[in-house]
């Protein structure tokens, strides 16, 4: 106990340390190396939030009452009433974005210049360009660079997101579309991109933004259900609460990333559920959900070898490379392949939409940078937008797993080592150089839920522990939308 006290001692020192450096502004080289272009560096702006500094307070005591009132919570209590559980905690967590939007330095209205805004967001741009969507996707290796912003850097999945939802709104009666033509933006630049709009664009442009924050809590429930299939109940409802106030997730909102994480979840939790229960359906539809993810982002890409490595691992654990057992399992794998390689054929064989060319493509254009730099920039970046907690206890863990393997100490948890490698190679690659707070989105609830099994079972941290390094995390949020700017 008295070593968890020195250790969170140091964790409220050093996140503070770092926050008031944040603030200050004095190390520009905590935002990145250097501005763009050609590297990368998050902005610095400082605008005093004046009374609207209650807001984000308001759900972070909430939250954290709401923490402790669950965690006092017996096994058997949480197990009968769990749905209903993350049913709130889904809501809460669709609460804190929209109250930090309120809190950000433009505040909510800023949600639409985010989407309809060609150079900062362009799925939104290219998706109302769409007339014929079949047609789209297969011209789509020759068009996709000229597309504008992130839909250039991404398969089409996006852009469809934003037509399909134009769509729907261009069916809804016209009196309910039209009745958006009495709200007009007050910014002389936003007005011109408003009055360029039809009044269903319009409408699709500030509807989207809230359904993107609906799906990015979503990922609570497989969260919720793969850490209780890996590590208990109780560390799966504390690691919900810690995605909650992930730096990363609340700051990029509504660009589509932030819910990019539940298709790797979802597919990571079909996964290991077909390893439990032996189902070769589970390990098809793990496949399928990964695969229209990638459908949306090459981001997600890594969970295809992070989960062929714990995959890997799981086998050597249990058998020993035993030639019996190495056939059955690698049916079980073969399953997990087809389901991925399933949507490729389809867009293939239907709508000629070749998956691998496509990528090619897309890799072409990937930004210049400095591959020395950003082997470093790359992890700092990530785990920063974990939060500093966070951080700290992924080195403290990633240091003792090292150490035991060198000594040949203890059984490793196969599914940080699957998590750790990943990681390792995917940087080594580097193929992805700067702003991977946001890209590599994807990867940070299994770096959450590791940080909260490792506090939980491995260190004995208690409730009131758990209480403070919720806090710091909740207030690194607000420091980040205070000083920094994640998008303009």
């Amino acid at each position: 106990m008295r070593e968890n006290k020195k250790l969170m001692s140091w964790i409220i020192i050093i996140s503070f340390f770092f926050f008031i450096l944040v603030g200050l502004d004095w190390v520009p080289y905590l935002r990145g190396p250097a501005p763009y272009p050609p590297e990368w560096q998050w902005a610095y702006l400082f605008v005093n939030p004046g009374r609207k500094i209650w807001l984000p307070f308001i759900l972070i005591f909430f939250s954290l009452w709401f923490f402790y009132h669950l965690d006092n919570k017996k096994e058997q209590e949480i197990k009968k009433k769990e749905n209903i559980f993350l049913i709130l905690l889904i809501i809460l967590g669709f609460f804190i974005q929209v109250l930090f939007l309120i809190y950000s330095r433009s505040g909510l209205a800023v949600l639409f210049h985010r989407i309809a805004h060609p150079y900062i967001n362009g799925y939104f741009s290219a998706g109302i360009d769409i007339t014929d969507p079949i047609n789209f996707l297969r011209q789509f290796n020759d068009i996709v660079l000229s597309l504008p912003s992130h839909a250039k850097s991404h398969p089409p999945g996006g852009v469809i997101f934003f037509w399909l939802i134009n769509q729907l709104i261009v069916k809804m009666p016209s009196f309910l579309v039209n009745f958006v033509n009495n709200f007009s933006p007050k910014r002389d630049d936003v007005f011109l991109l408003w009055q360029s709009l039809t009044a269903s664009q319009r409408l699709t442009a500030i509807v989207s933004p809230f359904l993107i924050m609906f799906l990015s809590n979503l990922t609570i429930a497989p969260f919720y259900y793969l850490g209780k299939s890996l590590y208990g109940r109780k560390t799966a409802l504390r690691s919900l609460f810690l995605y909650l106030f992930l730096p990363s997730l609340i700051l990029f909102v509504p660009i589509l990333d932030v819910f990019y994480p539940f298709f790797a979840v979802l597919s990571a939790y079909f996964f290991i559920k077909g390893i439990k229960t032996k189902k070769l359906s589970a390990f098809f539809f793990s496949g399928v959900i990964l695969s229209l993810g990638i459908f949306f982002s090459l981001s997600l890409l890594p969970i295809f070898l992070f989960l062929t490595l714990f995959f890997l691992f799981d086998y050597l654990a249990k058998h020993l490379l035993s030639s019996k057992a190495f056939f059955p399992y690698v049916k079980k794998y073969l399953f997990f392949v087809l389901g991925f390689l399933s949507l490729p054929l389809a867009l293939y064989l239907f709508f000629y939409f070749n998956f691998i060319e496509v990528t090619k493509t897309i890799l072409t254009d990937l930004p210049k940078r400095n591959y020395f730099l950003w082997l470093f920039y790359n992890l700092y970046d990530f785990f920063i937008f974990q939060g500093i907690p966070a951080m700290i206890i992924v080195i403290i863990s990633t240091k003792e797993m090292i150490f035991n393997f060198l000594r040949k100490k203890i059984k490793h948890d196969i599914f940080w080592l699957s998590f750790v490698l990943m990681l390792f190679i995917v940087n080594i690659l580097g193929t992805i150089k700067g702003e991977v707070a946001r890209i590599w989105l994807p990867f940070a609830p299994f770096s959450l839920l590791w940080i909260i099994y490792y506090l939980s079972k491995r260190l004995k941290f208690n409730q009131r522990l758990f209480f403070i390094f919720l806090a710091i995390q909740a207030v690194q949020v607000v420091i980040f939308q205070t000083f920094w700017v994640a998008l303009w």
